[in-house]
């Protein structure tokens, strides 16, 4: 998929944090967000769509920072799922929260 090199790119903005809902951490997760977004919105300008890659995204950095860790996937897939209902990846997705975490779920 072509958001794991951008996803890896940008895996350092987020290095070390577990929590997008805390407030320095927010910040973060903020900025590397919009990163990702700059980049999908070139093919999917859909939200839910977006909001998607994102916390596919940081998946796939979580598991980038952390590869030593035998529980990097579980680890991911909870964070993953944990910031699909937050409103940082569904700003602009009018029902997006549930639909995040049903595509997760689903995938």
């Amino acid at each position: 998929m072509k958001i794991c090199p951008l996803a890896i790119w940008a895996s350092e903005i987020i290095k070390g944090c577990t929590d997008p809902e805390k407030e320095n951490e927010f910040a973060k997760y903020k900025i590397y967000r919009d990163i990702i977004d700059d980049d999908v919105k070139i093919i999917h300008y859909e939200p839910l769509t977006r909001s998607c890659v994102y916390v596919y995204s940081v998946a796939i950095s979580y598991m980038f920072n952390n590869y030593t860790d035998p529980n990097r996937a579980i680890d991911a897939f909870n964070l993953a799922y944990k910031l699909g209902q937050t409103t940082l990846a569904n700003e602009e997705a009018d029902n997006g929260a549930a639909s995040v975490c049903k595509w997760i779920m689903e995938a």
